[in-house]
């Protein structure tokens, strides 16, 4: 992993999430300015984009990797964008709500910005094309690690217990300094397909 001190991150999951969000919110304004830009020229240039896809993507915050340019360029090309609504049944699964820059929206108890979008319209998992997930931190085997809720994990465990060609594509986006070396994964963790930093695209093969 590359950061300032080059310390060697700790092994321990909350300490290594601590280590983590705290490289990326280091990152000077300028600087994260132009890796955010790299990021999103990558993505634009990902081969499933030449359809119109269903995307759920991410409102970054506590100094994530921003993709909403990319995804603003996209929306008028014919993609449609969806943010994660916390489920209401009690299960910590997620929905997905259509977003536009002038929808509604609520916040949820993570007081986290979801659109206002009936039960009805929501849409599951299963029924994207693609998912561009914020990281807390990755390697280069597909392993991730998130802020550790098991929201994305229980939402998508089909992809692990009836996976299908029709499944959405998972993508990371995260920072080059979000970097691990080598993660655990647990039987329930959800694997990357593809990674997105500001160095290149990257495709896992399974």
């Amino acid at each position: 992993m590359n950061t300032p001190s080059n310390q060697q991150p700790p092994s321990d999951p909350r300490a290594l999430r601590r280590h983590l969000r705290q490289a990326r919110r280091a990152i000077s304004i300028s600087q994260r300015q132009q890796l955010d830009l790299q990021i999103c020229q990558h993505l634009l240039q990902l081969p499933q984009l030449d359809k119109p896809c269903k995307i759920a993507f991410y409102m970054a915050g506590d100094g994530e990797a921003d993709i909403l340019h990319a995804a603003l360029s996209l929306m008028k090309q014919g993609h449609q964008f969806y943010l994660p609504i916390i489920d209401s049944d009690g299960t910590n699964r997620l929905r997905f709500g259509l977003w536009q820059p002038d929808c509604a929206m609520k916040a949820n108890r993570f007081d986290i910005a979801e659109p206002d979008v009936a039960f009805k319209d929501q849409l599951t998992g299963l029924q994207l094309d693609l998912i561009f997930m914020p990281l807390v931190g990755f390697d280069l085997t597909g392993n991730r690690l998130g802020m550790g809720g098991g929201f994305y994990d229980r939402t998508l465990e089909f992809k692990i217990k009836q996976p299908s060609a029709d499944d959405p594509e998972l993508i990371g986006i995260a920072y080059q300094c979000q970097n691990v070396e080598q993660l655990n994964r647990e039987n329930w963790d959800v694997p990357l397909d593809g990674l997105i930093s500001e160095q290149c695209y990257r495709k896992f093969s399974r």
